[in-house]
């Protein structure tokens, strides 16, 4: 078969319920695999085809395959060994692409819903530009005007980007978000670093209790889940075996508790007949990530009229930028745009401050007056500007993010 990866007879494996040994020809274009069986003198037959796009294994007429075998062939958990080794077959032949190309719909055989059809009903309800569209384009801004960052100044860089969804996958029935919020590039902002740089990375952490009592109802509990409800009788006798079997203070605690439970008073009842409450096993549990805030001060002076249109421009990008976006019909709002933030020395991306991921611009404050009284030039132009800027990560920083080894960079 011209270009395909793999052979028959080459990377070989069994299937229960089919006899011989089999291997895949990969086609590199669609994936459609060949399956071969091994015969009599070491002679190569096929048996039928997989289709990566349905997810299911047609055989061959000529096969003489018996009906157990077909059946076996028709069982979803064969045909993802099938799918597996091709793309393991593929691999080994130097695909890079195997995954994909044995998975164009990121589901497997087997699933209830159609990752094609999933994804095109998600392209289906692409809201539309509002008439007249969103502005596209801001240029390339800085303050000061003269300033020479990138060669002999360091700066604080801003990128906008008009926001796009992720492409939601359906993988084995579940449901992921791969690439990446940011589209088009629509401008940059170059401004001096302000002093006061800092961040703060938070992780949450919360106090969680569990006596020995909830932890053996939550394994009972946990085993009928699994069992079913023959297993939850079977676990409830081992159970209330266990609670007979204990002695002494174990049993007064454990008889105490329930009958506080039963009249509601729980824990109170056990304190009040004992004198003592159960171990709660208090720990501390990590609950989740949590997302970073940064806040930037600027204060902008004009010495001359394009310097002051620059400070103008520079306002409205940011202003405008974070936005919510009307669709066509009006019926629905869209994302605002979104920001990278990079801080640079001597043109490259500083080493020793850290690296801030995609943000949103939750707040722009811009105070026209800061000294105190109203001042403009003969055009009209403030004397000067001060500038507060708020902006959100849109996604929690993980340990990958930092990647294997010491790049040189403080990292996130």
């Amino acid at each position: 078969m011209a270009g395909t990866y793999g052979a028959a007879g080459t990377n070989t494996y069994l299937i229960p319920g089919i006899g011989g040994i089999l291997s895949n020809e990969v086609n590199a274009t669609n994936g459609i695999t060949q399956v071969y069986r091994g015969g009599a003198a070491t002679t190569q037959q096929s048996i039928g085809t997989y289709n990566p796009s349905t997810g299911q294994f047609t055989p061959d007429a000529n096969a003489n395959l018996t009906d157990s075998e077909k059946k076996a062939l028709s069982d979803t958990k064969n045909i993802k060994i099938i799918k597996d080794k091709s793309i393991e077959t593929a691999t080994k032949a130097g695909a890079t692409n195997a995954q994909q190309l044995l998975s164009p719909n990121s589901a497997t055989a087997g699933s209830t819903g159609s990752a094609t059809d999933f994804n095109k009903t998600l392209s289906d309800l692409k809201i539309g530009d509002k008439k007249g569209g969103i502005r596209q384009s801001y240029g390339n801004l800085k303050y000061p005007k003269d300033a020479k960052f990138m060669s002999e100044q360091d700066c604080i860089k801003f990128t906008m980007y008009r926001a796009k969804p992720k492409k939601v996958e359906l993988t084995s029935d579940l449901g992921t978000f791969s690439g990446s919020n940011k589209g088009n590039s629509m401008g940059t902002v170059m401004l001096p670093i302000q002093p006061g740089i800092s961040d703060s990375n938070l992780v949450s952490w919360g106090e969680n209790s569990m006596d020995a009592i909830s932890a053996a109802g939550a394994a009972l509990a946990l085993s009928a889940i699994k069992g079913g409800a023959e297993n939850l009788g079977e676990s409830g006798n081992t159970a209330a075996k266990a609670v007979k079997d204990y002695k002494g203070d174990i049993q007064k605690a454990i008889a105490a508790s329930f009958a506080g439970q039963a009249t509601g008073a729980n824990q109170g009842f056990l304190t009040r007949a004992t004198g003592a409450v159960l171990n709660s096993n208090m720990e501390l549990l990590f609950q989740g990530p949590s997302l970073r805030s940064f806040t930037f001060n600027f204060s902008m002076s004009a010495r001359f009229s394009k310097e002051a249109e620059e400070i103008r421009k520079i306002i409205r990008f940011f202003k405008q930028g974070m936005s919510v976006k009307r669709s066509e019909s009006a019926l629905f709002l869209q994302t605002p745009n979104i920001f990278d933030i990079q801080y640079y020395y001597k043109g490259s991306e500083h080493t020793y401050i850290n690296k801030i991921k995609t943000c949103a611009l939750q707040n722009c404050v811009v105070n026209y007056t800061p000294a105190g009284n109203y001042a403009t030039y003969d055009d009209g132009a403030m004397t000067q500007y001060d500038m507060t800027l708020t902006f959100g990560e849109i996604e929690p920083l993980f340990d990958d993010d930092y990647g294997q080894s010491d790049d040189g960079l403080i990292g996130y």
